[in-house]
């Protein structure tokens, strides 16, 4: 209901100073996949698949082949951040030189705090949510996880998606091996999508753990590779187009999934609502209040298209 001033010494003249956040990191998946927005709670993925046998060319007709229409869910959870803020409990710290000076002055949060902890905040909920868009699981304890399922549960439920781990490891890669798992991983992609996804602009992306990412980039050092340059967002598996993307959503996992961009979908009712933070000063409560709302949820069209990665299942 108020600033927690618990870890503050009480006001001994202080100078002003820039308000210190620590970094966030970037989801890595967000600005790579397909948004859906305008879904209020469950929207519907609709497929055609089609065969065409050959026939030999005669003067008969022999009808064949078999189209099918199927569909697929996305599932959308209604998230709100609040939070209230009374200015008043900055004073007798460090913090009560921003304040304004008169009693009314308490009713208008510092600009040099309100810039920092509405920045702040949003950095937080950017990084949950990349948490939640992989981790995700209605079934979960943490409130943070169970507003929606997130794809490795959704990965995990698909018969179809490919194995990646074709070694059967049961314990995590190391810097000696991390070239030839990721190199596998990349080696059972469909030939079917190895050759269109170039041509219809299907970047393949290879989203993995920080940690691995990190093996990796020394694997190349140790393998002398010197010449082989290595950015986020730009590193490619060596010898691959396959473009490999560290992100904080698969953190405390051992799992990794390949597959191409556009084959993830991030479904939403409106666009980019967890950007828009709205505060207002209650006369009546006399605090200042905060609304973060938005829906949220992911899901992906083709599991055939997927390589995942898990210790222990090959």
């Amino acid at each position: 209901m108020a600033f927690n001033t618990d870890g503050l010494t009480a006001y001994v003249a202080e100078d002003k100073f820039k308000l210190l956040m620590q970094l966030q990191a970037k989801s890595g998946l967000a600005d790579k996949v397909r948004h859906q927005p305008g879904i209020k709670e469950t929207a519907r993925l609709h497929y055609i698949t089609t065969t065409a046998p050959f026939q030999s060319d005669g003067c008969s007709y022999n009808a064949s082949g078999t189209t099918t229409l199927t569909q697929k869910s996305i599932s959308v959870g209604a998230i709100a951040i609040m939070e209230d803020l009374c200015v008043k409990t900055l004073n007798g710290f460090w913090a009560e030189v921003l304040v304004a000076k008169g009693s009314k002055g308490e009713e208008v949060i510092p600009g040099e705090i309100e810039s920092a902890w509405m920045q702040k905040k949003l950095n937080v909920v950017a990084n949950q949510l990349a948490k939640a868009d992989f981790q995700g699981d209605t079934a979960s304890g943490n409130a943070n996880l169970n507003k929606y399922d997130g794809l490795l549960k959704l990965i995990d439920a698909d018969a179809t998606v490919i194995q990646g781990n074709t070694g059967g490891l049961l314990v995590a890669p190391t810097v000696s091996n991390i070239i030839a798992v990721l190199q596998a991983m990349w080696a059972v992609i469909p030939e079917d999508l190895e050759i269109d996804a170039p041509d219809s602009g299907k970047q393949m992306y290879l989203w993995l753990p920080r940690t691995y990412y990190k093996l990796y980039i020394q694997a190349l050092v140790n393998a002398n590779l010197y010449n082989y340059t290595a950015t986020d967002g730009d590193t490619k598996l060596f010898g691959t187009d396959v473009i490999l993307v560290p992100t904080v959503g698969l953190a405390g996992t051992d799992r990794m999934i390949l597959t191409y961009a556009d084959n993830i979908i991030i479904g939403m009712d409106g666009d980019a609502e967890e950007d828009n933070m709205e505060v207002w000063y209650s006369k009546d409560d006399r605090v200042h209040k905060s609304l973060i709302a938005f829906k949220r949820g992911v899901q992906f069209e083709f599991g055939n298209y997927i390589v995942s990665f898990k210790l222990g299942v090959s």
